[in-house]
Formats: C-alpha cells, structure tokens, sequence
C-alpha cells in the first residue's frame, strides 16, 4: 500500500507571482529541528491511530456485507452495536443442523421460570432430560442448538423480553419464536425473502429455497448441505405458520397477535428506529401485515400495557417502559 504524505500544516498557500516549481521546503536552518520533529512525531502518532479505526471500518462493512446476503432484507447499518442486546451475525447458523424446534423450547420455557440462567436451562436441558432424548450427548446438542437460537439468557435484552412476551399468548408463540431465531441465525434471515416474497397459495419448494440459499452463500456450500438446510429452513417456516403441507409446501398467513407486533417493533427499536421508522422495518415485514391491522395490533398491544402507543394523524409514537436496563438504555443511546 503507498503512503500518502500529508503536510501537517494545511494546505500550501502560492504567492500571487510564484509558480508552484519555485516553492521550495524551507531549509533545515529556517525551522528549529525542535519544531521539525514535534511535528513529525504528531504526524506519525495521527497516521497511526487512523489507520487502525479505517482498517476496522472496512472490515467491519465487508462482514456486514456478508452477514445480511443478497436478498435486501434485514440489511443493518451497524450490526456490531446489535450483539450486545443479543442479536447474532456470522456466516452460519442453527440451520445448519437444526430447525427453530419450536417444540423443544417450549417444553424447555414450561419448565423453567423467567429468572432462569443459561446453567439452569442447561441442567433441565441435559440433567434433567425434560426434552426427552435417548443419550446425554443427544441432550446436550439439543441445548446447544436452543441456546444458539434462543441465547436462553435473560441478561440479554432480546430473550428478556422474548421471554415475558411468551408467558402472555400461547398463540403468539410460534411466530414469537421465530422473530427470536431470525434475530440470531444467519441461515434463516438468508431464506426469509423466499417465502415472504411467495403469494398466499403459491407452492414455495425445497429447490427454490436451496437456491437461495445457495446464491447467499457465494459458493460455500455444497449441493447436499444447501438441500438439507432448504428443508430444515422449509420447516421452520412451516412451524411458525408461514407455509403448510409435510412433503408439499404452500404458502399461509400465520397467526399474529399484539405480542409478536410488539416484539417486532422492539427489535427495530433496538436496531435505531423511532416513531413511524418502527413500522417499516424489516422485523415487522415479517409479520406480513397491511398497516391498517399493524394499527390495531399495535393498539391492542397498547391496551394490553405492552407497550406506549400515542398517534396523531399521521405522526406515531411508539415506547416501550421498562424494557430496558439503564446500561442498555445508554448503549441505544449512543447508537442515535
């Protein structure tokens, strides 16, 4: 890489009858070597801590990149800031072995209280067998899998509030459950404009998906690993409602209720949003709602104390009291 020289001083201004061949660098003796090298060492220590913060940023813009695929959905600004409330990036995901087992965790959240820590899902989980599983080893990847999907942690914002949005509506569940795993496996946001995309009734097969999958993943994976995260991706969608049928998938309007709005407009929040800006992100897309029941679901969310919800006219002002910690709070904060 070539180095730019810069002159510390600013820009050279030309007198009025000199041309730029006649200035010449003052000699050694016009400028005390004193000042000479207190200006060479700020220039030095300046190139230095820039070129480290510039590295970073492109970096951290080519992960991005990578992270959100070539479908336009959940293209986020600043991703890193995101791991924190407990959102996750990367590559792969759960999807690679697993769907969201939306059976698995409720079997997991039934037995466990909303203080739990990560050691007491992970005992229940494996200790204990409450998921039923032949071996211990076949229990311990089943936590595994949970957590990656889930974080199962309630220090975490995004499964604090998952988790008290679960206890309200079992019928919220299913969707709930996989705004979470979309919120943390890479694979499963990849496929989200394959079936979001089909109309209702159109037939959204293992195919289409792999090859959707297969164009987000640039070349890294092979046929029979992009066939096999199509159905476990497939199946997923399936859980939550978003598709039908065993062998013969079609797609479905799934169940949405005020929990899942409000979780979805919680996850824009978090990623920077406000006011009317909540209602077009890709979190809430999702939902696959026209905005007039957007309204009213976010209404009855409202009524329902989940969350604040003022609108005038056109102007919309969305809260949500206590969801967050004062650290997490100041961490959104210096995202604005």
């Amino acid at each position: 890489m070539e180095r730019v020289e810069r002159n510390p001083r600013g820009p050279t201004v030309l007198p009025a009858r000199r041309t730029a061949r006649e200035i010449r660098r003052p000699s050694a003796s016009a400028v005390p070597a004193r000042i000479v090298g207190t200006l060479h060492r700020r220039f030095r220590a300046a190139t230095a801590a820039m070129l480290p913060t510039q590295l970073h940023l492109a970096a951290t813009t080519t992960e991005a990149r990578d992270r959100q695929g070539d479908n336009g959905l959940f293209s986020l600004a600043a991703p890193e800031r995101l791991i924190r409330f407990g959102f996750k990036f990367g590559k792969g995901g759960a999807h690679a072995a697993r769907t969201i087992m939306l059976k698995d965790l409720s079997r997991l959240l039934e037995v466990t209280d909303d203080a739990a820590g990560r050691e007491q899902y992970r005992r229940a989980a494996v200790d204990q067998n409450v998921l039923d599983k032949p071996t211990r080893s076949a229990r311990a990847l089943a936590f595994e899998h949970l957590a990656d999907l889930y974080a199962l942690d309630s220090r975490l914002a995004l499964f604090r509030v998952f988790r008290s949005l679960w206890r309200t509506h079992t019928e919220a569940r299913p969707v709930l459950a996989l705004s979470l795993a979309l919120a943390r496996d890479a694979i499963l946001r990849a496929s989200a404009s394959t079936v979001l995309d089909a109309e209702p009734g159109a037939r959204v097969t293992r195919e289409r998906m792999a090859n959707s999958l297969g164009a987000w993943g640039k070349g890294r994976f092979s046929v029979g690993s992009l066939e096999a995260m199509a159905q476990r991706a497939n199946g997923s969608w399936t859980q939550a409602g978003y598709l039908t049928g065993h062998v013969k998938k079609i797609r479905s309007q799934p169940v949405i209720t005020p929990e899942n709005v409000t979780f979805a407009l919680f996850l824009g929040y978090l990623e920077g949003r406000l006011a009317q800006r909540l209602f077009t992100s890709d979190w809430v897309r999702v939902l696959d709602l026209p905005e007039e029941r957007l309204i009213e679901l976010t209404q009855a969310a409202a009524q329902r104390g989940l969350l604040v919800f003022r609108r005038t006219g056109t102007v919309m002002e969305v809260r949500f009291p206590d969801y967050l910690t004062e650290q997490e709070q100041e961490w959104l904060s210096e995202q604005a």
